[in-house]
């Protein structure tokens, strides 16, 4: 019997493939309901897939794809309507299908149940002929498709879709239950068969850090010709003082040529005249051999010189396919997110095109993996604070539905990747409003701020201008968590944005993080390594352009305060070079001196950070390597890199450098986020639900804050009367008052309106969380969506 064990990496590949297709094929679906090659395509991928699984033995995943096969085939055959509604619950079948996979890839177990999601497709499958009252009617024009259409969330990508089914072989096929295992993505099918084999990225690593040591020592055999260059001069140094010598003995001695050598034999000479002689003598020969050696060398030399020659463009050519091994296309990371977009377009009432472009642009993988956290934010933000509903842009005198543009191109030796959209823009009023609010920056700072200055303090810790906590964004967690992952992938992300016009958002990263730009220093005698992607400038200073502000070093770049401190100071190190005591203005003395100092200057997260070094050396590109498992991360270390001449030089770490500076942006110093609790912060929870509340309590009191309980409005505000809390968490349907009543009865009385409340509610539609605003409510949580990190975010953020 076979060992199905051995082919479940391929069916999960196989299977993942085809939940690709069915997700954005489903998306396309939504602005084209009558599109019959694209349901064509997705009955066939459902059909593929139910075969797969049946084969593999997996009875849920095979059930679902039936049941969603049989869906797509009414649909074709025009014996359904499509609606929305029916995108949903197939939706949700591919996220089962998605769990189901993921558990098997772990446990070759399913461990779902399929039922609930089947009966949900069933309905529609016994409901023929439904009326189409939530979906608008396409006219035939638009149903043309192009062959090579774009993703739309409408979404459009640019690249053909691969056609991974072909009407001959499954009409050819004597099972046509059983379609081919095998997923095939090519655009056209070759003309011979390649053949592969699964490799572990692990090897793949190992592999360019072996070519990493070749790299170095090729770089050192280089560095051994200036050597033999320099033996060669020394060479001919010699010969030349020995000829010296040779010229010094014959006059010191005073000897005839004619009387030193006839025939190899000393001629009628005084005793010193004959050792004269036998010393010109040697002197010759040595003379001979410096010059034969001076020729040997040279020779050696010119030979290596060509032979490196040679070698580089093959060792170039090495590194360059081992790093091409790495690189994928952002194809795969932008594959979910039309349907990311949809999910959350949809959540929120808002009809939005979503466009991708340049997704066969290639990257680092491990840039991949990091990459998608942060454009996962951005994309909630953009739907959810960026575009507005149909009904806002049609009174703003746009059309109604709302654009997205997702977009990836290569810019020298960076990868671009841009989110775009035509919604309402960032309003530099309401930042300076929440800044002044959370005490993120004084007045006179704000004054002082350029426009770009003041957009930027979107990515300062806890800074949103959402009205109220959502599960989609507001939670505080969001802009600055954005920076800092692509700051910690050496890259840089920037925001552009025109009140009512769109709001565009650029990413730089590099193409790979495995070779990097980097500036060497030099401080307290050892040489380091800053990432040029951290870096504003370097600069010399003298001392009495040095003035302090709240007892910390600070000089003025570009009409701009930045503090200054020493990096080895911050790196908590003795300098092994003897250095002179640096003088400073101390107390409010004027002693200044005219020694002048190096200054790098690194930006982090928004702050600017000057740091003294002994000197500046230049700009290298290096090969990084990391600490490995034994050190593991080292405050104020990024890697290490070799040099050519063996010495090991650290890379410095911006982030963790700017921090350990304790001169942090007045944002991250006075941040609630940040802010530490002088007592411990009491919460109500009101709840009708004993398991819900039970729940809330535990999840709260694990996590220090003191907890009291309500069964419903009523008995919240009985309890209000007789103690003190500092923030409420309420459900909203309950009995005797909800909680909309409680939170209106809070936020008109004098002593409880400051009180934050948060809402925990299975209520999610659009005009729910709109009453919840109105009503005074400070954030608002689904149940459905319900994670405690959600609910600790936003009382931390509130508190």
């Amino acid at each position: 019997m076979i060992d199905k064990s051995k082919f479940i990496a391929t069916f999960t590949d196989e299977a993942n493939g085809y939940l690709t297709i069915l997700n954005q094929g489903l998306v396309r679906l939504e602005s084209s309901p009558k599109n019959i090659p694209l349901l064509e395509e997705l009955f066939r991928a459902a059909h593929t897939l139910k075969g797969a699984a049946r084969m593999m033995g997996y009875e849920s995943i095979h059930s679902i794809a039936h049941a969603i096969e049989e869906l797509f085939g009414l649909l074709k055959a025009e014996k359904l309507n499509f609606r929305t509604s029916i995108a949903d619950s197939v939706f949700l079948a591919l996220d089962t299908i998605k769990k189901a996979i993921e558990n098997v890839g772990l446990t070759q177990k399913e461990d779902i149940d399929p039922a609930q999601v089947i009966c949900a497709m069933q309905v529609f499958c016994l409901d023929k002929k439904t009326d189409t009252k939530d979906f608008h009617a396409v006219s035939p024009k638009e149903e043309k498709t192009d062959p090579n259409p774009e993703i739309k969330i409408e979404a459009e990508v640019e690249t053909e879709k691969p056609d991974v089914f072909k009407k001959e072989t499954i009409k050819k096929s004597k099972r046509y239950e059983e379609a081919t295992f095998k997923y095939k993505p090519p655009k056209k099918v070759p003309d011979f068969q390649e053949e592969y084999i699964r490799v572990p990225l692990k090897r793949i690593n190992n592999l360019l850090n072996l070519i990493g040591e070749i790299v170095i020592n090729k770089v050192k055999s280089s560095h051994k010709i200036l050597l033999f260059k320099k033996l060669t001069r020394q060479s001919f140094a010699i010969e030349k003082m020995l000829f010296d010598l040779d010229t010094l003995v014959k006059e010191t001695f005073s000897i005839p040529d004619e009387l030193i050598f006839s025939k190899g034999r000393v001629l009628r000479a005084s005793q010193e005249m004959e050792k004269a002689a036998h010393l010109l003598n040697y002197l010759h020969g040595i003379e001979s051999m410096a010059q034969n050696l001076r020729k040997e060398i040279a020779s050696l030399s010119d030979n290596m010189q060509t032979e490196i020659f040679h070698l580089n463009p093959l060792v170039e050519e090495m590194q360059q396919k081992m790093k091409e091994m790495r690189m994928l296309p952002c194809a795969t990371l932008f594959e979910g997110f039309p349907r990311l977009v949809r999910d959350i377009a949809h959540q929120q009432s808002k009809d939005v095109g979503f466009v991708i472009r340049g997704a066969q642009t290639e990257l680092d993988k491990k840039v991949l993996e990091e990459i998608k956290g942060p454009l996962i934010h951005i994309l909630r933000n953009a739907v959810d604070h960026g575009l507005e509903t149909s009904q806002e842009r049609l009174l703003a005198g746009k059309p109604s539905k709302g654009s997205m543009t997702l977009e990836a191109f290569q810019e020298g030796g960076s990868v671009i990747i841009q989110v775009e959209d035509d919604g309402r823009g960032i309003d530099l009023d309401v930042i300076k409003k929440k800044a002044l609010e959370k005490e993120l920056v004084s007045e006179s700072e704000l004054a002082d701020m350029t426009d770009k200055s003041i957009l930027n303090l979107i990515f300062v810790p806890g800074f949103s201008t959402s009205p109220i906590i959502t599960d989609v964004s507001g939670r505080g967690v969001g802009l600055d968590v954005v920076r800092t992952d692509i700051e910690r992938l050496k890259g840089k992300v920037d925001v552009i944005s025109e009140k009512n016009s769109g709001t565009k958002v650029r990413i730089e990263l590099p193409l790979t993080i495995a070779i990097m730009r980097v500036l060497m220093v030099v401080s307290g005698g050892v040489r380091w390594a800053f990432p040029l992607t951290s870096l504003e400038q370097s600069l010399t200073i003298k001392q009495d352009e040095v003035t302090t502000l709240s007892n910390h070093m600070v000089i003025r770049v570009q009409n701009v305060s930045v503090p200054l401190v020493s990096l080895v100071d911050v790196l908590g190190l003795e300098s092994l070079a003897p250095q002179e005591p640096v003088k400073g203005t101390g107390n409010g003395g004027n002693e200044i001196s005219d020694r002048t100092w190096t200054v790098v200057i690194v930006n982090s997260l928004g702050r600017k950070v000057g740091f003294i070094v002994d000197r500046v050396l230049g700009e290298e590109e290096i090969f990084v390597k990391n600490l490995g498992m034994y050190l593991g991360k080292i405050m104020g270390v990024h890697g290490a890199t070799v040099l050519p001449s063996g010495e090991v030089v650290v890379i410095l770490d911006a982030q963790d450098l700017v921090s350990e500076a304790k001169l942090a942006h007045p944002a991250a110093q006075k941040s609630p986020v940040l802010r530490q609790k002088k007592k411990k912060t009491r919460v109500l929870v009101v709840e009708d639900s004993l398991t819900t509340r039970e729940l809330e309590k535990t999840i709260l009191q694990n996590h220090g804050y003191e907890v009291d309980v309500a069964i419903d409005g009523l008995d919240a505000l009985e309890k209000m009367n007789h103690d003190v809390f500092d923030v409420l968490v309420s459900d909203i349907q309950m009995p005797r008052m909800d909680g909309f009543e409680l939170c209106k009865s809070i936020k008109t009385n004098e002593r409880f309106k400051n009180m934050p409340v948060i809402f925990v509610t299975a209520l999610s539609r659009e005009d729910e969380k709109r009453k919840g605003i109105e009503v005074g409510a400070q954030a608002y949580i689904m149940k459905s969506q319900f994670d405690q990190g959600n609910l600790l975010d936003a009382i931390e953020r509130l508190c």
